[in-house]
């Protein structure tokens, strides 16, 4: 089906500055506490947390945007100012023969034309939705600020002009500063002062609070970010700076005095991730209802509007129990679930697959010279799930074929059986298994259970993956249903196209991707094993000492969402009490599981050698974990068997 480009819309630079009607208020708003505390915020968050788009919502292009109504006095209290940094541009201002002080005073200089207009912004902003101070506004008088530069007009337009016309002459200067002299370089002191204008001639703005929010604060190198921290450190109203990061993304603390920026006594750090997790089936669900809402006519919301609603009570309400479930039936009416056993069904209902089951099957008896227990198997009505895990349970050492078929025929029959947790325990496995043998898209990947726990809470991956099957479906119309097999052609597209994506993380992207399916290859070599006598397996920890650029190596991939990082639960042996978990959202690319079951063990060199090292040591690596879990399973095939 061929879809708006409206609804498939998933990253905040889409929607430009005005979110009026746009942003869904996270269930978490109000403890966020925005627009009340006056400390400097540190707002963390991977790719597709949504941070972009909430701090884009508090600033003033929504805020006073011409589309809401009823701005009260109220509103003006605190005013948002957006900026994002133009990184290329950022990175000219470093080195390239010049001392590093210019290019302090160059970028501070940056900053304040950049704000001072974004200030200014916000007046213009605020004359279109309260014209009863429109002129006062308009008559404020900016002359005061000639001590800075006297060729500085004093009205708000001409200020506005002028300002920019500084910033086109600094932007040519950067890029020939050996050639020219540079221009005049304004001090942060401007901005304080421009705000002093404002807040002594409009009286509604006389206590208003001016909040800036810089955004990817990691891609900055580390003398700006001193320059940024001293400001955070330095931040009382009415002029406070907030920083928007990826995790991992505060390396340097350190500002250009002697004090360093520290947590609570300096600034606030909320990790949005956290405050997503609880609430992100619904948020997910209800940001992808609404624009089918509104783009697809497919009236599934009986109503919008609470949705855009900051209250306390209305935030609650998207938290109660039936409200959570109804929208969640909604959503699973779009995207339907195929359980294990229907999957084990499609398998043996499938020629081809139907037929590798029973060969691998015979195979096995064969080898275990109990070949007559294959014809007293296929005379049994076997439910499907039973039989797609009977190759593992004969693959592993000392398999007793006799007890196996007896707990078979107990579970035939509705008595207790060993089969019960034996399915449990390796159904999911074993269908990966298959599937990735005959390199077949797995409907395992199919259905919003499954969407969910693929995207780890970012809501970019989720909507993409709804989007996509969207895109791939031909009934939509018809039925409102995204049928598994268009789910799963759409999957593997979001997967692949997400793998490949990870090349432009920064200026180590190519060998962020250079892990990514290093690791992703270990895990299928390991999903390949016959015996699935381990549960599957998509994350890992480190044992030993990790050395310093192991450390380094792993930051960086947690700060990109390419792994992540959690405590271990239960530490083994020389394990370091970290665990990373492989991004789910790759798991179709390799066929390998996306649920967090268990994980391996690497070393620190392991680490450095799947992201820099060539091509042989890596197969070394992939040979010796191989060839460990086969030992492995011959040292516990009896408690593989009888205990998972």
């Amino acid at each position: 089906m061929e879809i708006n480009s409206d609804i498939t819309r998933n990253r905040a630079e889409e929607y430009g500055f005005d979110l009026t009607n746009e942003f869904v208020i996270p269930p978490y708003y109000d403890s966020l506490q925005l627009l009340k505390s006056e400390k400097p915020q540190i707002i963390e968050g991977g790719r597709g947390s949504g941070k972009t788009m909430l701090i884009r919502y508090l600033c003033h292009a929504t805020q006073f945007s011409r589309k809401r109504q009823d701005i009260e006095d109220e509103d003006f209290r605190r005013i948002g100012v957006y900026w994002k940094m133009d990184i290329a541009f950022a990175k000219m201002m470093d080195l390239r023969g010049a001392d590093t002080d210019l290019w302090m005073q160059a970028f501070i200089n940056m900053g304040v034309l950049i704000l001072s207009s974004e200030i200014l912004d916000s007046l213009l902003n605020i004359k279109t939705v309260r014209e009863d101070i429109s002129d006062e506004i308009s008559k404020i008088d900016f002359s005061f600020l000639k001590g800075f530069d006297s060729s500085i007009p004093g009205d708000l337009l001409s200020l506005k002009k002028y300002l920019h016309i500084q910033y086109i002459k600094f932007q040519s200067w950067v890029s020939n500063y050996k050639k020219d002299d540079h221009p005049l370089f304004y001090p942060k002191d401007l901005l304080n002062e421009i705000i002093g204008c404002i807040r002594e001639q409009v009286q509604v703005l006389k206590d208003s609070s001016y909040n800036v929010y810089i955004d990817e604060y990691e891609n900055l190198n580390k003398t700006q970010k001193k320059i940024v921290n001293t400001w955070v450190k330095q931040s009382q109203p009415p002029l406070v700076f907030n920083i928007a990061m990826k995790h991992q993304a505060m390396d340097v603390a350190d500002t250009l005095g002697e004090e360093k920026i520290v947590e609570i006594h300096d600034y606030r750090k909320i990790d949005l991730e956290i405050l997503l997790k609880e609430h992100f089936e619904t948020f997910a669900s209800e940001i992808f209802l609404l624009k089918v809402h509104q783009h697809l006519h497919y009236n599934i919301l009986p109503n919008t509007t609470y949705l855009y609603d900051v209250h306390i009570e209305t935030l609650k309400y998207r938290s109660e129990k039936e409200y959570v479930e109804n929208i969640r039936n909604k959503i699973k009416l779009i995207f339907p679930i195929l359980s294990e056993n229907d999957v084990a069904d499609i398998i043996t209902n499938d020629k081809v697959l139907n037929k590798r089951v029973k060969e691998k099957i015979q195979d096995d008896l064969i080898r275990l010279k109990m070949e007559d227990y294959f014809d007293k198997i296929e005379s049994l009505k076997v439910p499907s799930s039973a039989i797609v895990i009977l190759h593992a349970l004969f693959s592993r050492d000392h398999a007793d074929v006799p007890l196996i078929y007896e707990e078979l025929v107990k579970y035939i029959e509705n008595g207790k059986s060993k089969f019960t947790d034996w399915i449990h325990n390796n159904l999911f496995g074993c269908i990966l298994y298959y599937y990735g043998e005959v390199n077949r898209l797995c409907p395992l990947y199919a259905g919003y259970d499954s969407f969910v726990t693929m995207s780890k809470d970012n809501i970019r991956h989720f909507l993409e993956l709804c989007y996509r099957s969207l895109s791939q479906s031909e009934n939509w119309n018809d039925t409102h249903i995204v049928e598994p097999q268009d789910q799963m052609v759409a999957v593997k597209y979001v997967s692949d196209n997400m793998l490949k994506e990870i090349k432009q993380f920064g200026p180590q992207g190519n060998l962020l991707y250079t892990f990514a399916l290093r690791l992703g290859n270990i895990f299928e070599e390991l999903r390949k094993r016959d015996s699935q006598s381990e549960p599957e397996q998509n994350q890992f920890s480190v044992k030993g000492d990790i050395k310093p650029e192991c450390i380094t190596i792993l930051s960086n991939l947690v700060k990109w969402s390419v792994l992540y990082e959690s405590k271990l639960t239960k530490q083994k042996g020389l394990e370091n009490g970290v665990e990373y978990l492989f991004n789910p959202i790759y798991s179709a690319y390799f066929t390998i599981s996306f649920r967090k079951k268990r994980r391996i063990e690497l070393t620190s060199d392991d680490i450095i050698t799947m992201y820099k090292g060539n091509d042989e040591d890596n197969k070394r690596i992939v040979r010796r974990l191989t060839r460990m879990f086969s030992i492995s399973d011959s040292n516990n095939a009896q408690k593989d068997l009888f205990e998972l």
